[in-house]
């Protein structure tokens, strides 16, 4: 069986905090929160195909497109989209058709009724999480540029 590492994130509000960070600060302060690098590679991507599909049916390559075009420091390649696609589809979160593209068959994805409820969760759970760990890494990005210490 596979087992999920969580790590307890406690984080404590600091002055000059947006009202929205805050809030998010409070969320995560005594909760289990996945780890960064596990939030990054898989839900995050769950996420965000969820997300692009329940906009519009897309081809596959249109949704590495999308994460090439809004992600460019990820690398988004079919060897890892189509898998990921392929999981979602067994899972029964997005559903894959085979029809007639330019000049070849093309499998166009869109979303489930399963899909649009984990979507739904996913972005409950992980949005509070996101905020507050993009806030977490300005303040380090902007710690170690400037050479400030606490």
């Amino acid at each position: 069986m596979n087992k999920e590492k969580l790590v307890k994130i406690v984080i404590y509000p600091k002055k000059g905090v947006s009202e929205e960070q805050r809030e998010a600060q409070k969320l995560l302060a005594c909760k289990q929160a996945p780890s960064l690098a596990r939030l990054l590679s898989k839900k995050f991507f769950y996420l965000y195909i969820l997300f692009l599909l329940s906009t519009k049916e897309r081809y596959g390559n249109e949704i590495i497109t999308c994460l090439g075009k809004k992600y460019p420091i990820w690398s988004a390649s079919p060897g890892a989209v189509y898998p990921l696609l392929k999981k979602m589809e067994q899972a029964k979160l997005i559903l894959g058709t085979w029809g007639k593209g330019l000049r070849q068959k093309r499998c166009v994805y869109r979303i489930t009724e399963k899909g649009k409820e984990e979507f739904k969760s996913l972005k409950e759970e992980l949005i509070p999480y996101l905020k507050a760990a993009t806030g977490l890494l300005d303040e380090v990005v902007f710690e170690v540029e400037s050479g400030c210490k606490e």
